[in-house]
């Protein structure tokens, strides 16, 4: 899954401290801070100007000029780097490339950043590390042995809490940044974040371990920057150490888990990632729903359908997602989606069975129609319009007599109008002489409902007039 840059923190950057550099036009804003980027458009109000990080709308009224930015040569890093102490404790490592009375421009391997003195305690100049050089080694992936299904019924088995797990053997240069950089994120806005992930990427994978380690303290939003981080490094071996995750006992790190395994996992996680589906906490499993997908695990279709019947909204719309997703890239596994869909509305609530048969009708296949017919009759307007729309969609001749009647019965003036809409979509001439009638309705959504479906049917134009359109079919049909 690409990890998208938060355009929206662009406009918080406007009223900071800090001010991130790009390239091309400089507009400098009435608040003392500009933006770099290209002005792709240009009306009486407003211009548009695209950034590396994306497009921000910028008010004329918080202009005062625009300039060609100074251009600055590629940053070659020497042997030496300015470290910048702030006063909130942080401190950022670069080259000094300008300095004004108010303000120190420093170039860092994250992008450029200007920096008030007034929030700068101290300055050094420091040796510059020694690139770490990732050291890659490869081994396979073996999955865990199959645990018996009666011993997962919650959705985790917690690791005992007081066995700490020993801290990884990592270099004390590599886990002082990244702690240094921890500190930092719960204070710096989404693009800075973003830019600290890239430089932790760039550290390689000796990083790994020790992020690893950190997972399990972490709060969330530490959680998400080392899931992005992992994710990007794109390190197969961490595989083991994720499906250990798996059994944490905070429902966070195994959504974390979890996601990073959607980007870096394999066939041979697939059918350990199942399992949590079944997850005692929510976001667990509408997250392992959407990795499902992204894994594209065709054949956990079926599992992940059943939690179309989740107590939680949330994953049942996921639920809905997902499997609409995996049966649109996996064609031959549509009439199985449909028998499992089929199977499951005996005992899926009110809401699951309405969600199911908007699935049916999505999924384009006409095996579902006798499924679909079942829910006519259901007690519920909500599950029958759904029905009844899917069949609809499906263009379902079998079905029309059996909607001719029920529009007839139907009390409810939604329940109704769908099944005039569906009447419409099948085309069948033997819906005429029920829609002609609906056209007596006093109602005016339902005059206009089966007026378009006559239209669609017979490409005649009488408008909601029933007098015009029962002559034009006696006419027709040589009846009196």
């Amino acid at each position: 899954m690409q990890k998208k840059v938060y355009i929206a923190v662009l406009l918080a950057v406007l009223g900071s401290g800090v001010v991130i550099l790009s390239a091309d036009e400089r507009v400098h804003l009435r608040n003392g801070n500009y933006l770099d980027g290209t002005i792709v458009s240009d009306d009486s109000g407003s211009i548009t100007l695209q950034t590396r990080y994306g497009t921000v709308i910028l008010n004329k009224s918080d202009i005062v000029s625009t300039e060609r930015p100074p251009q600055i040569s590629q940053f070659k890093p020497s042997g030496h780097l300015d470290r910048i102490h702030l006063r909130n404790d942080n401190y950022i490592e670069g080259d000094i490339i300008k300095e004004t009375a108010d303000t120190i421009t420093l170039r860092t391997k994250s992008g450029t950043f200007a920096l008030k003195k007034a929030d700068i305690l101290s300055r050094e100049g420091i040796e510059k590390e020694e690139p770490l050089q990732p050291v890659k080694k490869v081994t396979p992936f073996k999955p865990p042995v199959e645990e018996d299904e009666e011993d997962d019924d919650s959705g985790s088995k917690a690791t005992p809490k007081d066995v700490e797990k020993p801290e990884p053997n990592v270099r004390s240069d590599i886990k002082t940044r990244i702690d240094a950089m921890f500190k930092i994120i719960p204070k710096v806005s989404d693009n800075e974040r973003y830019s600290i992930i890239k430089e932790i990427v760039e550290l390689g994978s000796d990083v790994v371990p020790y992020l690893m380690y950190k997972m399990d303290d972490a709060n969330p939003l530490e959680l998400s920057c080392i899931a992005t981080a992992i994710a990007l490094m794109k390190d197969v071996d961490v595989l083991d150490q994720l499906v250990e995750k798996l059994s944490s006992d905070k429902p966070q790190v195994r959504s974390a888990a979890i996601s990073i395994l959607a980007n870096v996992g394999n066939d041979s996680i697939l059918p350990v990632l199942r399992k949590r589906l079944r997850d005692s906490d929510a976001t667990v499993r509408g997250i392992t729903a959407a990795a499902l997908t992204k894994l594209n695990d065709v054949d956990s279709i079926s599992d992940v359908a059943n939690l179309l019947s989740d107590p939680e909204q949330g994953v049942r719309r996921m639920a809905v997602m997902s499997v609409l997703e995996m049966a649109s890239k996996n064609k031959e596994a549509v009439p199985d989606v449909v028998e499992a869909l089929g199977e499951l509305l005996d005992s899926a609530s009110p809401q699951a069975q309405a969600d199911i048969a908007d699935i049916l009708g999505k999924l384009g296949n006409k095996e579902a129609i006798p499924h679909l017919v079942k829910l006519i009759d259901s007690s519920s307007k909500e599950i029958k319009a759904s029905a009844i729309i899917s069949l609809g969609r499906l263009k379902a001749a079998e079905a029309v007599e059996l909607l001719v009647e029920r529009l007839g019965a139907e009390e409810d003036r939604w329940v109704r109008i769908q099944i005039a809409t569906a009447l419409q979509e099948t085309r069948d001439k033997k819906a005429i002489p029920a829609l002609i009638e609906m056209l007596s309705d006093e109602d005016l959504d339902m005059k206009l409902a089966a007026s378009r479906a006559l239209q669609g049917i017979t490409n005649e134009h009488f408008g909601t007039d029933p007098s015009k359109w029962a002559n034009w079919w006696k006419e027709k049909t040589g009846t009196k």
